[in-house]
């Protein structure tokens, strides 16, 4: 079931050095119970090709990050990030309202959702903006 909660993902559709195959999917930010912190997690979804995860970073929207130096991002596929604390660093997923950032090795932005307000124990899915739609508005100076 898809969150009632806000939740949208920003175009940035104009910069080439986006990897629009490694986005993030979806998460549970809002968890059950007392154990909030270890029960949180985020999926990452690879539309193309496997590709290494070495150097890529997870990030909030205050600057605190992970990295994702474990495996591969298997391809047509999720791959689950969890705990999302680590002895690099941490995220942080605000029971209210936040952003998550996924970097690539050079740091470039792959990806970036936005969430309010999600519902206790619901999965949040983000969803792709058009990218046919986000060139055409920014065309129009409507962005």
């Amino acid at each position: 079931m898809l969150s009632e909660c806000k939740s949208l993902r920003d175009g940035f559709y104009d910069d080439p050095t986006v990897n629009e195959n490694i986005v993030i999917h979806s998460a549970l930010i809002n968890t059950k119970g007392n154990n909030e912190r270890n029960d949180e997690w985020i999926e990452i979804e690879n539309k193309g090709e496997w590709a290494q995860m070495s150097g890529w970073t997870l990030s909030d929207g205050i600057r605190r990050s992970i990295s994702l130096d474990n495996g591969v991002f298997e391809g047509h596929g999720n791959t689950r990030i969890q705990p999302l604390n680590t002895s690099e660093g941490q995220v942080m997923l605000s029971n209210r309202k936040g952003t998550l950032y996924l970097r690539k090795p050079n740091g470039a932005l792959a990806s970036k959702v936005s969430w309010e307000y999600p519902n206790e124990g619901e999965v949040v899915y983000f969803q792709p903006a058009s990218v046919k739609k986000a060139k055409t508005d920014q065309s129009k100076g409507e962005l």
